[in-house]
């Protein structure tokens, strides 16, 4: 059976009318692609800008000590080559107790088993910590775990590795 449509034949182009249409199509694909590109540009500097404006939202230990401050130790996260700190604490029963027992906080010991140091309370005398992780020291020297440690805000300082500004010296 045949068919007829109103369509004329196909005619065939001549050969500059193909050359400039395909160099249009091609003007238009790479349109595309960089109009993609700098979409993709644009959201991972979003995402970027993001994740920045998230990490200042979390709380960091700052030059004075504020309850809630953590500190988690591991060897995964230490960073290598750094000074370890060797801190003498108190054991406290309370947060507002005399301070009891002496027993110390040895970085490089307390790295392996790991753990979490925690701030409870901000004294006049010092910071209130809780440890709770392995050992803290060799031998007797060692806190028990998940106990109310008192260590002065110098100490403090030192684990949380913050060094504090100093003010300009004024050269007379």
């Amino acid at each position: 059976m045949l068919r007829y449509s109103n369509k004329p034949p196909r005619q065939r182009q001549d050969e500059p009318a193909a050359k400039a249409i395909a160099r249009q199509k091609a003007a238009v694909e790479v349109q595309r692609h960089l109009a993609r590109c700098a979409k993709m540009f644009y959201c991972g500097m979003v995402v970027c800008l993001a994740l920045r404006g998230i990490g200042s939202l979390l709380p960091q230990p700052g030059e004075t000590a504020q309850v809630g401050d953590m500190l988690k130790l591991s060897e995964a996260v230490a960073v290598p080559g750094a000074p370890r700190a060797v801190v003498p604490a108190r054991l406290v029963t309370g947060p507002w107790a005399k301070p009891g027992g002496v027993c110390g906080l040895d970085e490089s010991v307390m790295l392996k088993p790991g753990g979490v140091l925690t701030t409870t309370a901000v004294r006049p005398d010092g910071v209130m910590l809780t440890w709770n992780g392995g050992a803290t020291a060799q031998g007797a020297a060692s806190c028990p775990s998940s106990s109310q440690l008192l260590i002065s805000r110098e100490d403090y300082q030192k684990l949380y590795k913050i060094e504090v500004p100093r003010p300009p010296m004024n050269p007379r």
